[in-house]
């Protein structure tokens, strides 16, 4: 039989050697003693929800193959458009693809592909250089419609002078008519007019020649005559010669063109593009100045623009724009504004990481990653400059996902840039 032994008894486990105890998360900026057992400097295939419980990432399997260099999830998410080598695709549920556009360049910049989704559900994209919309996830259409250019518009013949009410017995030496051509496409959009060209002609002409280059579907002439303050439709032509005479010209009671400002094209070397209060908002970068041009299109009209009256100025390169409830979130490299439709406030005098970096989650709330860690907004908080220091990259895309009940901002980094307030361990 063992002979008893005397031993002293073990001291009583605290709480922080037993367990976590009070977690919180994830924090890098702090050294291990500051840490203690509240906290993980880093973690690898696991995540932390919103009670701050450690559970296993969700393993995932490769769905599709290939040189995708940008995608987009429409808001039902019932579709998944990409862009994949020099194509523009739909992403089929078994992982195959659609072709739905070709011929997109391979330079794009670094950057890469921003898009944006207007009220009817249509996708926008663009890279500054590749830029279209895809309709319902299946037709794909051109973001940009080419302005038209009139190459000649002459007086053809001549003929009877024609005499109207109110001018009986009038002696003129010419009259002058002033006409511009605008281009329609197959889904029903007019391009912004061409210049306006005067064609100056004896009273007893007859006939016009108007020669505008085919393109699209069809092509507009309006005309203006003599005296009058309206431009009305004389005629939908789909050749590039084409004749009118002067009785159309003086037509009344036509289609009457509906702007009266100057209208512009979409602007084809904006890069970053968002819809907000039914109207595209696109960002102009020049280089020169250091500052961008946010153009902000006609109401419902995304592609024409009013370039002399309806625009922002901000300092920096705009590489991100978020819609939210309150307004929209504009970042550049070294600035974060909000524009609210009416005001420009500056939030910061520091920028967010290149690439497209943020979301807004469903209660309306803007998330996205600043140089200076991971802020929301509005108002305007940054949530992770006291806890977690990481790499913004040279380029990083950012969404929010949502599984287990828990909303996370997922980022895909180019790393390469110094992470701010990252402390050195003690």
């Amino acid at each position: 039989m063992a002979i008893p032994e005397s031993r002293p008894r073990p001291a009583a486990v605290g709480v922080d050697d037993a367990s976590f105890g009070k977690f919180d998360g994830i924090i890098n900026t702090k050294s291990p003693k500051e840490i203690g057992w509240t906290g993980l400097k880093s973690a690898v295939n696991v995540e932390i929800d919103n009670e701050k419980q450690i559970v296993r990432r969700s393993g995932y399997t490769l769905f599709a193959a290939g040189n995708y260099r940008g995608a987009y999830a429409n808001n039902s998410q019932n579709f998944l458009i990409a862009i994949k080598d020099g194509l523009c695709v739909r992403v089929n549920p078994d992982g195959s693809t659609t072709t739905l556009a070709s011929g997109l360049s391979l330079l794009g910049p670094p950057g890469g592909f921003y898009w944006t989704e207007d009220p009817s559900n249509f996708i926008y994209y663009t890279d500054g250089i590749d830029m279209g919309i895809v309709r319902q996830g299946t037709d794909w259409v051109p973001l940009g419609i080419d302005t038209p250019v009139i190459n000649s518009a002459t007086l053809l013949s001549s003929g009877t002078r024609q005499v109207l009410a109110f001018n009986i017995g009038g002696r003129y030496v010419s009259n002058t008519f002033r006409v511009f051509a605008t281009y329609v496409a197959a889904d029903g959009r007019e391009s912004a007019p061409s210049a306006i060209i005067p064609v100056t002609a004896p009273p007893e002409s007859a006939i016009v020649q108007v020669d505008v280059p085919v393109k699209y579907k069809y092509t507009n002439i309006y005309a203006c005559p003599p005296g009058g303050d309206e431009y009305m439709l004389v005629g939908t032509f789909t050749t590039q010669t084409v004749t009118i005479t002067v009785d159309q010209l003086y037509a009344k009671g036509g289609v009457v063109y509906p702007y009266t400002v100057a209208v512009e094209a979409y602007p084809s070397a904006c890069r970053t593009i968002k819809h907000y209060n039914g109207q595209l908002y696109a960002a102009e970068y020049v280089e020169q100045v250091g500052m961008s041009v946010v153009w902000i299109s006609l109401p419902l009209q995304y592609h024409l623009f009013n370039k002399a009256e309806d625009f922002l100025t901000v300092i920096g390169e705009v590489v991100l724009m978020l819609d939210t409830p309150k307004g929209l979130i504009i970042g550049t490299d070294n600035q974060i504004y909000h524009w609210d439709g009416t005001t420009l406030t500056e939030l910061t005098q520091y920028g967010v990481v290149l690439g497209s970096c943020g979301d807004v989650a469903p209660d309306g709330t803007a998330y996205f990653w600043t140089v200076r860690g991971i802020a929301k907004a509005m108002p305007y908080e940054l949530l992770t400059e006291k806890t977690f220091s990481g790499d913004p990259g040279v380029f990083n895309h950012a969404r929010l996902f949502y599984s287990r009940g828990y909303g996370k901002l997922l980022a895909s980094t180019v790393s390469g840039n110094p992470a701010f307030n990252q402390r050195i361990e003690r």
